[in-house]
């Protein structure tokens, strides 16, 4: 509960489509994390689906991309 009421003030000043790509975020996080503090191990399948997001995230923020489909 803590960490979900934290969440939502730290978002109360950004874009809302700025928070949401990066909400899109926390299952990337997540696993990263997992896989650094306890040494979780990730299938190549899993590697290549948060591969996927973090640039499937990156390429919206990108500005000459959004011109391009305008």
């Amino acid at each position: 509960g803590v960490a979900y009421t934290l969440q939502i003030i730290g978002q109360r000043g950004l874009n809302p489509t700025l928070a949401s790509l990066l909400m899109s975020l926390e299952s990337v996080i997540s696993a990263i994390s997992g896989w650094i503090v306890l040494g979780d191990s990730m299938s190549p399948k899993e590697l290549t689906g948060c591969i996927f997001v973090f640039t499937g995230v990156i390429l919206a923020q990108l500005p000459s991309i959004r011109k391009l489909h305008k």
